[in-house]
């Protein structure tokens, strides 16, 4: 019995410690300034999350709009 808890308290941490690392987002925004258009990329190093959570931050990273003739729009992935 004592055995079995061990494999299994061995096992479960394996598990939780293979799921958490260090995962990039890609992030891409294009960009309209007064006819003038450029692409712009940059990598962003989330540290130490699941794959669900960096998913979240990544696509929390997206974003568009549109001042004073300034017009833009940033999606990311996460890689």
């Amino acid at each position: 019995m004592k055995k079995g808890i061990t494999i299994i308290a061995a096992l479960g941490l394996l598990a939780v410690v293979s799921c958490s690392k260090d995962r990039t987002c890609s992030c891409t925004t294009d960009s309209d300034v007064l006819g003038v258009t450029s692409t712009i990329t940059t990598d962003t190093t989330l540290v130490d999350m699941t794959k669900g959570d960096a998913k979240t931050a990544c696509d929390g990273l997206e974003s568009s709009g549109d001042v004073l003739g300034v017009s833009w729009t940033t999606t990311c992935e996460l890689k």
